[in-house]
């Protein structure tokens, strides 16, 4: 025959000689006359001597031990416990509702008088109520005090000397729990903790409420207030339980708000009735949730007027999630009853008032960590009683947010969140309608709520104009400055584009879709949904494009655009609906690098992101790479429409499949259109060249080279690297740098892209692991210290770097246009650094500063003066001999950021003289002088 736990351990019990008493009620008794086994193994720290048993933890640390021997359930736990030595900063008690090391309950005492109640979920501490003196407490060393722990159903009852100090609900474990004691050490040293007389009885059924005959098990909590829950604190003036009804009265003009300290909540169905028993219509109260204390987390809140709100608090900061409104479903006036409902389910939450629902949306709740609590306030003229009464939260019914409606508009009546009507924006018979100014456009974002993932849709029609402009719906936007648009013109054609700081990119696709219905006074439905940085954009039901973007970090607006020609243009927009969007219809949120966080962009290749343009027969993607095949003696350029780069580090392999060795590929860098942009790129010969497109016409910024690291051929990978910082540019082919010069960044940063050529015929090049990345910190490989050393020693005896090298030859050439004295032969020429140094423009001259340097004496001949200033702001260099009155030439074009002077000296010079003015103060100067150099035989 099988005895029960509880009946053989007491067997066990009398056996080895524990104190018992012969009553029926009596459980567990040790008077510590020796040292049982049910503790665990003795030691230096937790021993038995004199009838007590002893606790003495390392400094700055908690021992717990709980019997393991015996299970309980509801149970009556005393104790006596002494602080023999040490000081009054820390505790010690009794474990109960022990499952294991990690999930229990402990209430504790300090010698200080403080009492408290702490709960371990998963080992992270869950302080239940906050500590506070207790006049029951003994006070100091030596002091002997009872603590005694109650428990019945999910009840706890916990009395110091035989005074309640705290009643709270708890969550034992299922099939009974464990109970132990537990002590804690100071900082700096042990202290040394006495526990005696433990006994564990029967609980006494009316020291606390009945337990439920069955209990629902969707309930996850509930509170009918019967009794004052220590969970919620401490009663006082301002919150007491009363009538079955949680009662609040803030002060004048003043909240009062508690949270639940009793357990944490991940997902829920939180419900609970509020009721203005007197006060004013002004002042509201509601419920909190995802909670982590009192100034994060999120609120909906009502008002005896109507209204209600829901309200997010960031380290105290308000952000409106829905901003105040009139809402049919809310019962007005003192005295109504509203109920509040609040549905969890991840990072969704759905807010419902009297069952009639009031919006979902998504937002950031904290990790497991979510608490929930009650909110009042009364307002400037009333003290407001408020009563909170059936709270329960039980789990969550998963369909209430599965398709749900995150927000509708259909525009029958005035909402501030959308703007105040003007000339060109207004509601008309239930259209929303914009009238931009000519050749202007006019963007309007809805305030009201924000989001993270959506499935927006908005109908669409042109009332009036031409069909060559366009409207839409805007999505992940910050404002009306920074956002995405998907949007489509009456000619049939559809397109995306991003504003950055109201610098637009058209990422495409922008042709023609058969879905649009086209002409003056067709509807169509644009539609855009996203899931994390992922975005579908479709046409009346069809399918239009796919992309990655990048879209702000939390939740974001969306909102309505649209476009006038040199006319007026009418745009309506109807049947406004945000839903939580089908997650099947795009891949998983995914950042660009999950492995490294300093990746801004990558692309593999694997499709065609349509920020590249649209596949045709120059441009495709195939074998995980970005096919490149110019037509025939042409050029094909490729910029990546989906964001701005200022300093980065962009990194490609190149390799050409088919050609002959006398074309190139490479990068396009800070670009700001397809006529304007830099391009590092090798040949498969082995040679390599920088070359700058500027209004259409092509520079040479560094003139072709054999590099040794290229690998040379068809099909031969080659690593082409790109780091940006500023106004540098340092180039890298498979880790060997092979440039490094100074050029002209778009402020803001520009766009990158990739870039190829054909001959007589079409060539082509595949671009495969393309990254974009922060640039690391700057080392001496990065460096802009390619140098090469003049002909002629430079006064301070250093060396040129090769970026003004280059740009002196590419002068001597006539590629750095416009070439003074074009009509000489320079054939052979070169160019020799004559001088170099620095200034700095201080003295004021009008709106600029100038300085004036003094270069060594100047023999006959050309001379070429470059400066450039650290900043790059804007200069002019002037080169003179002689007093001004006697300048013989002077040319001052502004070429890659650089300023250049001309001189042709037609005989010895004393005085020649560089002067430099800045459009800024105290700017630092580079200044170099080269003269040019004929080969034998030619005389200048």
């Amino acid at each position: 025959m099988r005895l029960t736990l509880i009946g053989a351990v007491i067997v066990v019990l009398r056996l080895v000689g524990v104190g018992f008493a012969a009553d029926d009620s009596l459980i567990f008794s040790d008077n510590f006359a020796t040292y049982q086994a049910a503790w665990g193994k003795p030691s230096d720290v937790f021993w038995v001597e004199n009838n007590r048993l002893w606790a003495r933890p390392e400094p700055n640390s908690t021992y717990s031990k709980f019997n393991t021997q015996l299970t309980v359930g509801d149970a009556d736990i005393r104790v006596k416990i002494c602080l023999a030595d040490g000081g009054l900063d820390r505790s010690a008690g009794i474990m109960f509702w022990v499952a294991d090391f990690e999930h229990s309950y402990a209430a504790i005492i300090k010698s200080d008088g403080c009492v408290d109640v702490i709960r371990r979920i998963d080992d992270v501490p869950l302080v239940i109520n906050s500590q506070k003196v207790q006049p029951a407490v003994k006070l100091g060393l030596g002091q002997v005090n009872e603590l005694r722990v109650v428990t019945k159903g999910p009840w706890a009852a916990v009395y110091v000397n035989d005074q309640r100090i705290w009643t709270f609900r708890g969550f034992p474990p299922p099939g009974g729990s464990r109970f132990g004691l537990r002590a804690s050490s100071g900082v700096d040293r042990p202290y040394t903790w006495q526990f005696s007389d433990l006994v564990v009885r029967k609980t006494d059924p009316a020291l606390l409420p009945a337990t439920p005959a069955a209990v629902d098990p969707a309930i996850l909590y509930a509170d009918d207030f019967t009794i004052f829950d220590a969970g919620w604190g401490e009663p006082d003036e301002r919150m007491w339980v009363g009538g079955n009804r949680m009662n609040m009265r803030p002060a004048l003009n003043g909240f009062y708000m508690e949270l639940y300290a009793g357990t944490y909540f991940t997902d829920g169905d939180i419900r609970v009735k509020v009721r203005a028993a007197d006060g004013g219509l002004y002042g509201p109260a509601g419920v909190m949730f995802w909670a982590t204390d009192f100034k994060n987390n999120y609120r909906v809140l009502i008002e005896p007027d109507g209204e209600l709100a829901v309200i997010r608090r960031v380290a105290g900061e308000r952000q409106f999630i829905l901003d105040w409104t009139e809402h049919p479903a809310v019962n007005r006036g003192i005295g109504a009853v509203n109920e509040i409902r609040v549905v969890t389910l991840g990072t969704w939450a759905a807010v419902f008032v009297n069952d009639h629902p009031v919006l979902t949306f998504q937002g950031d709740p904290p990790g497991s960590s979510r608490l929930i609590g009650l909110i009042a306030n009364s307002g400037e003229d009333f003290v407001t009683t408020w009563q909170f009464f059936d709270l329960v939260v039980r789990k969550p019914d998963e369909s209430l947010l599965r398709d749900a409606v995150l927000y509708t508009a259909d525009f029958s009546q005035p909402d501030s969140a959308w703007g105040e009507d003007s000339s060109q924006r207004y509601l008309q018979n239930g259209d929303f309608v914009l009238r931009p100014k000519r050749n202007m456009s006019y963007a309007q974002t809805f305030q009201g709520l924000s989001f993270h993932d959506i499935d927006v849709r908005a109908m669409v029609c042109q009332v009036a104009g031409q069909t060559d402009k366009t409207a839409g719906v805007m999505f992940w936007a910050t404002d009306f400055h920074t956002c995405y648009l998907a949007h489509l013109r009456p000619d049939g054609r559809v397109g995306v584009s991003r504003s950055i700081n109201d610098r637009w990119l058209n990422i495409g696709p922008w042709n023609q879709q058969p879905a649009v219905k086209q002409g003056i006074g067709q509807w169509n439905e644009l539609r855009v949904v996203t899931r994390g940085n992922w975005a579908a954009v479709y046409v009346n039901d069809e399918f239009v494009c796919k992309l990655r973007g990048f879209p702000p970090d939390g939740p974001s607006y969306v909102g309505l655009h649209a476009d006038s020609g040199a006319e007026i243009y009418t745009w309506a927009f109807a049947n406004f609906v945000v839903r939580k969007p089908d997650e099947s219809l795009l891949p998983p949120p995914a950042p660009w690098s999950a492995t490294d966080p300093t990746v801004l962009f990558a692309d593999r290749f694997a499709t065609l992101d349509p920020s590249w343009g649209t596949a045709n027969d120059q441009l495709r993607t195939e074998r995980s790479g970005l096919i490149v095949e110019a037509a025939a003696e042409r050029s094909y350029t490729s910029l990546y429409q989906g964001s701005f780069f200022g300093d980065c580090d962009i990194r490609t392999t190149v390799s050409q499949l088919r050609g002959g060795g006398d074309r190139h590929a490479g990068i396009v860098f800070w670009a700001a259109d397809y006529a304007n942009y830099y391009a590092a790129h090798f040949r498969s010969d082995g040679t390599f060249d920088v070359c700058r497109k500027k209004a259409g016409e092509w520079q040479n910024v560094s003139p072709p080279k054999t590099v040794e690291s290229i690998k040379r051929g068809l099909n031969e990978e080659n690593e082409l690297r790109v780091v940006l910082r500023g106004t540098a540019a340092t180039i890298f082919i498979n880790g060997a740098r092979v440039a490094a010069l100074e050029g002209e960044s778009p402020q803001g940063g520009g766009m990158i892209g990739l870039h190829g050529e054909s001959g007589a015929a079409p060539y082509s090049f595949k671009f495969s692991n393309f990254s974009v990345r922060e640039p690391a910190t700057e080392s001496s490989s990065d460096k802009i210290e390619d140098t090469v050393a003049p002909t002629a020693p430079a006064a301070d005896g250093t060396v040129v770097p090769q970026a003004v090298a280059d740009l002196a030859d590419a002068w001597l050439k006539g590629d750095s246009k416009p070439a003074f004295s074009s009509d000489k032969d320079r054939r052979g020429s070169r160019v020799e650094c004559v001088w170099q140094g620095t200034a700095t423009a201080t003295d004021a001259a009008g709106k600029f500063w100038a300085a004036t340097v003094a270069s060594p004496r100047c023999s006959s001949g050309d001379y070429l003066a470059i400066g450039r200033a650290d900043n790059g702001a804007p200069l002019n260099v002037r080169l003179t001999c002689g007093p001004p009155t006697e300048l013989l030439e002077l040319f001052t074009p502004q070429f890659d950021s650089w300023a250049q002077s001309e001189l042709s000296l037609a005989k010895e010079c004393d005085d020649v003289k560089l002067t430099v003015t800045a459009a800024q103060p105290d700017v630092r100067l580079k200044l170099y002088l080269f003269k040019v150099v004929p080969p034998i035989g030619i005389l200048p």
